[in-house]
């Protein structure tokens, strides 16, 4: 179950949201058209907290209905249907005739950087096995299956669980030592 920040803003509709077994629950202010690739099984928009008088309503809608699926609601209860979510615009990687250009979109705990390029895309362009994963004055030109197959300190790149390109320093800290940050450019050039 992810609970995604509340915004301020009354006009943003509070869902919950039932996507390949999982619930996601939080504003429609189109962060979820960065999360799902399909559209979700399932989307409610959350009906009225429970009356009590609260400095941040939307919250308290979006916790009392995280609460309610951890307790094993159905989903169709806890509002009225909706069939689309809110589409945003994210910046999409981008083919050439030998490259891959996408950016970085999220940093996680661990400092590990997060692209927004896709295994599919990386397999489709990747004909010979020869290539190079650049960003900023950095470059590796290795994908290792997981992130324990470098040494520590080490540049190494994956796709993680989210089939997304990853980069990262072995049992360090990317973002401090890289200097990478969300929005840089990543590109993958191939022979």
């Amino acid at each position: 179950m992810v609970l995604v920040n509340s915004t301020s803003d009354h006009h943003v509709l509070q869902v919950a949201i039932q996507y390949k077994n999982h619930y996601f629950v939080g504003p429609d202010s189109g962060i979820f058209g960065l999360i799902f690739e399909d559209k979700p099984e399932k989307i409610v928009a959350l009906g009225d907290s429970d009356g009590t008088e609260s400095t941040f309503p939307e919250l308290d809608l979006c916790t009392q209905a995280a609460v309610k699926l951890t307790e094993g609601t159905a989903i169709e209860t806890l509002g009225k249907p909706v069939t689309s979510l809110l589409d945003t615009v994210p910046f999409k990687p981008t083919t050439e005739k030998n490259a891959i250009k996408g950016m970085v979109i999220y940093m996680d705990n661990y400092h590990n950087v997060i692209t927004n390029i896709t295994k599919k895309m990386f397999d489709k362009m990747n004909v010979s096995d020869k290539y190079t994963i650049r960003f900023g004055k950095y470059f590796t030109q290795k994908i290792s299956p997981t992130y324990n197959y470098a040494p520590e300190g080490e540049l190494v790149a994956v796709f993680g669980s989210t089939g997304l390109l990853e980069i990262a320093l072995y049992k360090s800290s990317a973002k401090n030592l890289l200097g990478i940050r969300v929005n840089d450019v990543v590109r993958i050039e191939f022979e």
